[in-house]
């Protein structure tokens, strides 16, 4: 299989290690002079990074399959997937489109980076479009999996079900956004939490770097393993209805105080630039770039992170059924675990889970109070979550 990168910044380079990781070919192809071999390099890096942390073997191999095209007709031929990741603005896109429908090999899926802008704005017009699709990904692709396939409406349910197939198929987790909107659903969350996080400073409510502890120490840990919509479900005794009926006029309350569609005050704005050169100085932000994604992100929050997300989840299985609902709920919540430890591509430790805590998963009280309730020791700080159960087996620790 091949796959061809269109444009080479930072999106495409996490598209180009998605890809080889998985075991693809990957062609590159950047208008920009020398842009494609430093791209290459940079896979290169980010695979051996991936390989150190165990998130994958044989990076030298992917690597090697990782190759500068010197034409886009180059980098098109014999592709079975192109993704575009060229700069944000629809003339642009419109172009570089044009140029990929003309050359790619026919009914081969093309996919866009685009992080804000509707497909309708810039494929109606192209002859392909059948085949053009928003495919907008977290960055960096290759750490953080989600894809948000934005049909336009055009596209037939067929070719989108394909296309989340194919993403699947490297590892990739593709949502489908039922409706165009600016901005689609990733970056409307975080739009909605910025413009709060910059009301908030700008309303002398609270300094930056305590705002960034608020995130990092609380919603964040929380968020990492669980949606809001999971996280109402688990808070109430009768579950989301019952949040809603209980908490919902508070949320509403709030909501209608909130900054989100104010603008950014300069004042605001130099505020949270002090604090943060005060941590980390401005030449040394791309290191910490790296150091960040290498140890940081690669190393403890995906391959550490993704064992604390089975001691959480199974905690929150405990919760449930010790607090609220009963046998019922909680082996609602011990048969979803599969799916979720497999798009963390952890399938092995339900595995283990199951060998070491689960024998009989009809018998839900037998496996509490003989398997999880005996040995289940939970120990709580502002920033440290210890979950021991059968410590020779599973020890997860969150820094």
């Amino acid at each position: 299989m091949r796959a061809a990168i269109v444009g080479t910044g930072l999106i495409g380079r996490g598209w180009a290690a998605a890809f080889a990781r998985a075991g693809w070919d990957v062609r590159l192809w950047d208008r920009e002079p020398g842009a494609a071999e430093t791209a290459r390099l940079a896979v290169g890096l980010s695979l051996a990074d991936m390989a150190e942390a165990g998130l994958m073997a044989g990076a030298e191999e992917a690597a090697a399959r990782v190759v500068v095209a010197g034409s886009l007709e180059a980098a098109l031929a014999g592709a079975d997937y192109v993704q575009e990741s060229v700069p944000e603005h629809p003339d642009t896109k419109r172009a570089v489109f044009e140029l990929i429908d003309a050359a790619a090999p026919e009914g081969v899926p093309i996919g866009s980076s685009s992080s804000t802008i509707a497909g309708s704005l810039f494929l109606s017009d192209i002859p392909g479009r059948a085949r053009c699709i928003v495919a907008h990904p977290a960055n960096p692709p290759h750490l953080m999996p989600v894809v948000e396939l934005v049909p336009s409406p055009w596209h037939e349910e067929a070719f989108v079900a394909r296309a989340c197939t194919l993403l699947e198929s490297i590892g990739q987790v593709p949502v489908v956004v039922r409706r165009e909107i600016e901005g689609f659903v990733m970056n409307r969350l975080q739009t909605a939490v910025v413009n709060e996080a910059i009301a908030l400073v700008a309303g002398g409510v609270i300094e930056p770097a305590d705002l960034d502890k608020v995130m990092k120490h609380s919603l964040g840990l929380r968020w990492a393993f669980m949606g809001p919509f999971e996280t109402m479900d688990l808070n109430a005794p009768n579950g989301f209805q019952d949040y809603a009926a209980r908490y919902g006029r508070y949320y509403q309350a709030m909501g209608r105080s909130l900054g989100v569609a104010e603008p950014w005050p300069s004042e605001a704005l130099e505020r949270i630039e002090e604090s943060r050169r005060e941590e980390t100085p401005r030449e040394a932000v791309t290191e910490r770039m790296r150091k960040l994604y290498k140890s940081g992100v690669i190393e403890h929050y995906t391959v550490r992170f993704n064992r604390e997300m089975l001691g959480l989840k199974l905690l929150a299985f405990v919760q449930v059924w010790l607090e609220h609902a009963g046998a019922s709920k909680a082996k609602e919540y011990l048969i979803s675990l599969p799916q979720v430890l497999e798009c963390h591509h952890i399938a092995g430790d339900y595995d283990l889970l199951l060998k070491v805590l689960v024998k009989d998963t009809s018998d839900l009280e037998e496996l509490l109070s003989n398997r999880i309730k005996g040995s289940l020791a939970v120990t709580r700080t502002s920033t440290t979550i210890v979950m021991s159960t059968y410590k020779e087996d599973i020890n997860i620790r969150s820094k």
